[in-house]
């Protein structure tokens, strides 16, 4: 790798710092140098998409990230970024279509089942995205909201005793979290709890 690539990843890795740090302006100022000296770094065009999407701009996200599937296709991240920005414009089909060719590239990877679950979740099939759900946590039970998920798809699926096991785990991991509390009570209250 020459330095000046060297240089250039190097950047980008300082965006990614400051993206998951919360810094959102000045990540993207970050990418934006990156792309400068980079125009065709596809990874710099993913986080651009990803960060303009946590932004509230779905649209401009997509043509980001569909230009770093045009130019890296065989990257599955790429793919189940693609599969948030399209759910975020309410197109669950395509979140679909792109969370399965994420896991085409990648078997095994827990954010594209739990993608492809809230997707299929989106177009009513409820049973699918259980056993997606179910396959994202099997396979990384620290995930982001897997649990929490997983509960709510088993309260669809009326396996209330298992959804309330899994939101009390849920509630265990993450006490202050006021929509997994919702969920659980939600439950509970179908169980004939009293919350």
């Amino acid at each position: 790798m020459s330095h000046a690539n060297r240089q250039i990843d190097a950047h980008l890795q300082l965006g990614k710092r400051l993206h998951g740090a919360g810094r959102l302006a000045e990540a993207g100022q970050v990418y934006q140098q990156v792309l400068a000296a980079a125009p065709m770094h596809a990874e710099a065009m993913d986080m651009m998409g990803v960060l303009l999407l946590q932004m509230g701009e779905p649209a401009q996200a997509k043509g980001w990230i569909e230009r770093a599937i045009g130019l890296q296709g065989t990257v599955a991240d790429f793919h189940v970024h693609l599969a948030h920005t399209l759910l975020a414009m309410g197109r669950p089909a395509g979140a679909v279509t792109a969370s399965q060719a994420a896991l085409r590239l990648k078997r095994g990877h827990a954010e594209a089942h739990q993608t492809l679950a809230r997707a299929l979740t989106e177009v009513g099939d409820y049973a699918g995205a259980l056993k997606e759900f179910q396959d994202a946590v099997r396979l990384r039970p620290d995930l982001r909201d897997g649990l929490n998920d997983l509960g709510t798809a088993l309260h669809h699926a009326n396996r209330l005793d298992d959804a309330a096991r899994t939101l009390a785990r849920a509630v265990a991991r993450e006490p202050r979290e006021p929509g997994i509390l919702l969920n659980l009570s939600s439950v509970l209250k179908s169980l004939g709890v009293a919350t």
